[in-house]
């Protein structure tokens, strides 16, 4: 008797497209004329254009299938224009069922410009990154109401193309804005919050990377006005704004409050964790190691990215540290894992004078590769036997960053985390201090498959890659 859900052929097919890259999908419809009317709609419901592509979209098959087409990206570094035509604009103007447009790329000039913008009109998702635009498109009598998500990261700060808040009006349906740029100046910053408060957006639920620079009586009567808060960023963050936020913790699922500092921030974050369920995100400040471990357990086991610089006494390191790794080990969904912070400028200077005192003036370099001697007293230890065995059910991660802190990372520690952390393909952050062994450490990640941004520092451009040693 067959299996009440047993799943039909095109279903098994659609199913194993979704792992193929698009080159190995493009080759799968050419098996059969019965695979390519399954998989024909995969095939096209994604769109690239680059100037790295050696060969574009075909623009008449482009235009025949133009149904199918949901997704459009666009990556070419030198102008909106680039390597397309006229022609291949004219057909991207075609695209009536596109769903969600992304463009790395600079708008400028007739007919260009006004493709761009017809084509927004349509678009339910707009990412737009490193792009300056034009000042030729009349955007008065535009309204982008299907616009939903907005990210926008503009190249120019002081760009005077567009009156953005004007632009943003024009989006009734906004729900998600991502906009760090234009809302770092605090007259603007202030004028859109006033507009959220007045309800301009009544869709509006996630403000990210919007670091806003003002107070919290102008901040309040906004995040107030949001009928659902489920992504929130700000400088600004007293208890009024706790209150107002709290009322959304069962659906909240991005916050960065990093930039804000209080003595409240720490009850806060204990709250925080331990009543958001549904929490992806979380990008925060400074936190004593010791105050981490204290209050409820935590709810946010689904969290993705955390984000947070942990300090300690040098003498509580090896009590607090394991706890703090068994807190962390909770959260078996994490994607990135951040330790990075900025050891202030006196903490540095007297971190400096005590380890002159401490070793008579003996260079420092040869403490850092011992292994026992990390300068901070206020940094994560990433070394095996100070916690992290503990880490090893993280199994998702992906991304490991500590910059700006001190590591004395040496091949038993790389061993550890490429058999533990199989996902991990990212490290940032130095691995040791003196360069040449810092070298090392840099190859003995990529040996093993996992990309050392560090590398990209301008002491360590010499080191070749894999295919060149």
């Amino acid at each position: 008797m067959p299996c009440k859900h047993a799943l039909e052929l095109p279903e098994i097919l659609a199913l194993v497209a979704g792992f193929l890259s698009p080159h190995a999908l493009v080759a799968s419809i050419c098996v059969s004329k019965y695979w390519y009317q399954t998989l024909q709609h995969l095939v096209w419901q994604e769109i690239t254009f680059t100037n790295r592509r050696k060969r574009l979209p075909n623009l008449q098959d482009l235009v025949k299938n133009e149904t199918y087409v949901k997704s459009l990206q666009i990556y070419d570094g030198r102008s909106f224009g680039g390597r397309m035509t006229l022609k291949t604009w004219e057909a991207i103007n075609q695209l009536d069922h596109i769903k969600e447009f992304s463009i790395f790329s600079s708008v400028d000039g007739d007919p260009f410009i006004n493709v761009f913008w017809d084509l927004c009109q349509r678009v339910e998702i707009l990412k737009s990154t490193r792009c300056s635009y034009g000042t030729d498109a009349d955007l008065t009598s535009r309204t982008f109401s299907h616009l939903r998500v907005l990210e926008l990261n503009i190249w120019k700060k002081s760009d005077p193309i567009l009156d953005w808040l004007g632009l943003l009006k024009r989006c009734p349906n906004l729900e998600t804005l991502t906009m760090p740029e234009f809302l770092k100046n605090s007259r603007l910053a202030t004028e859109f919050l006033e507009e959220v408060a007045k309800g301009t957006w009544p869709a509006l639920e996630s403000i990210w990377k919007c670091h806003f620079h003002v107070s919290e009586d102008i901040l309040v009567p906004a995040l107030a006005a949001m009928r659902r808060v489920t992504g929130w960023t700000a400088r600004m963050f007293g208890p009024r704004s706790f209150k107002i936020l709290s009322h959304h913790f069962a659906i909240l699922k991005r916050l960065d409050l990093a930039y804000c500092e209080s003595s409240a921030m720490i009850s806060i974050l204990q709250e925080i964790m331990s009543s958001c369920p549904q929490l992806e995100m979380l990008r925060w400040g400074r936190i004593d190691g010791r105050e981490l471990i204290r209050g409820r357990p935590w709810a946010c086991t689904g969290l993705r990215e955390l984000a947070m610089t942990i300090m300690f006494d040098r003498e509580e390191i090896d009590q607090v540290q394991p706890l703090i790794f068994e807190r962390l080990s909770q959260l078996k969904a994490l994607e990135i894992l951040d330790f990075s912070g900025v050891p202030t400028f006196s903490e540095w200077q007297q971190e400096l004078k005590e380890a002159e005192a401490m070793y008579y003036g003996r260079p420092l370099h040869a403490w850092y590769t011992s292994g026992s001697f990390i300068p901070f007293r206020k940094t994560i230890d990433l070394r095996l036997g100070k916690g992290i065995e503990k880490l090893a059910a993280l199994r998702s991660l992906q991304e490991l960053r500590f910059v700006h802190t001190v590591q004395c990372l040496h091949e038993k520690e790389v061993d550890w985390m490429a058999e533990h952390w199989e996902q991990l393909n990212i490290v940032d952050g130095k691995p040791d201090s003196p360069d040449d062994f810092s070298r090392h450490v840099v190859k003995m990640f990529r040996a093993r498959g996992i990309i050392s941004l560090y590398k990209h520092f301008a002491e360590f451009s010499d080191i070749p890659n894999d295919e060149d040693e």
